[in-house]
């Protein structure tokens, strides 16, 4: 079936260790969750994966950026996501073993060299889904303060290298690409607008299919639209049955030939496409092998 498959390696080895799952992909595409490694995979060395033709790299966002007290946090972060016991030696070990301050600090070079192509987050073992999008660019910042990773470059082109990891990117992963993951025509006009002094951190407006759906709103009963209070709730498009009739619903092609469709809801099915036989190089504005 041509759906992608999101690879959270072995990070025991108990059954396979890096070089085994390379062996065993023998060249298919895979996507590669936790690339780095903190939030599960090979040890040590699951950082391999990168740069492998048809291995599509992703981080998890609590790695990112690489900062001063990343180590300490992940120790509490790996017991407590894990039910891990702090009085047991093995558990103390495994979760040191996950702990790598090295492959943290590379993983943002790589970033920036575009060997790694998608930022994303677990939640609630390992990452934080509201931040991927401000640590993102976090990474960003402390990439152009730290990282000599070639001659300088613009900082226009480094956003719209990051603003891919978010959107064009994970979509071409996961056969979305040619519904989401960008503004052109005939795809979804899925849309976030930011205040400069907001972005990563609290929209101003969010358009679903050219729709206001969710953004900052005013006090109705005020005479001006800058009247305070505003507060981020949702508007007319999360309303009723606005949010079907805007959204769709993602399927794989044997289920749409197979018929039957018992899917509960009336949002329009799309079919995703192309997950076999690309990589890296097909990313956009991180396609470094």
């Amino acid at each position: 079936h041509d759906v992608q498959v999101a690879l959270h390696t072995d990070g025991l080895n108990e059954c396979l260790n890096v070089e085994d799952t390379l062996a065993v992909l023998d060249g298919r595409t895979i996507h590669a969750f936790h690339i780095e490694g903190c939030g599960g995979g090979h040890v040590p060395n699951v950082l391999r994966l990168a740069g492998v033709p048809n291995v599509l790299g992703s981080s998890t966002n609590p790695t990112l950026p690489f900062g001063r007290d990343a180590l300490d946090e992940h120790y509490e972060m790996i017991f407590a996501a894990h039910g891990l016991n702090h009085h047991s030696h093995s558990d103390h070990h495994l979760v040191k073993d996950r702990i790598r301050g090295g492959t943290m600090g590379a993983e943002g070079v790589l970033h920036d060299l575009g060997v790694i192509g998608i930022t994303s987050s677990d939640a609630q073992g390992m990452g934080r889904a509201g931040e991927t999008v401000r640590r993102t660019f976090q990474l960003a910042a402390r990439m152009k303060q730290a990282a000599d990773t070639g001659p300088t470059r613009h900082d226009n082109e480094r956003v719209r290298q990051y603003v891919a990891k978010l959107t064009i990117n994970p979509a071409i992963a996961h056969g979305l690409a040619h519904e989401i993951g960008s503004l052109d025509v005939g795809k979804l006009a899925d849309i976030v607008l930011w205040r400069p002094d907001h972005f990563g951190a609290k929209p101003q407006l969010v358009l679903k299919s050219g729709f206001p759906a969710y953004g900052v709103t005013g006090d109705p009963n005020a005479t001006t639209d800058s009247c305070e209070p505003l507060v981020l709730g949702p508007q007319f498009g999360s309303f009723g049955a606005t949010a079907a009739d805007l959204s769709v619903a993602f399927v794989a092609g044997a289920a749409v030939e197979a018929g039957n469709d018992r899917m509960t809801t009336r949002r329009r099915r799309v079919t995703v496409k192309r997950t076999r036989g690309i990589g890296p190089r097909d990313l956009v504005m991180n396609d470094r092998l």
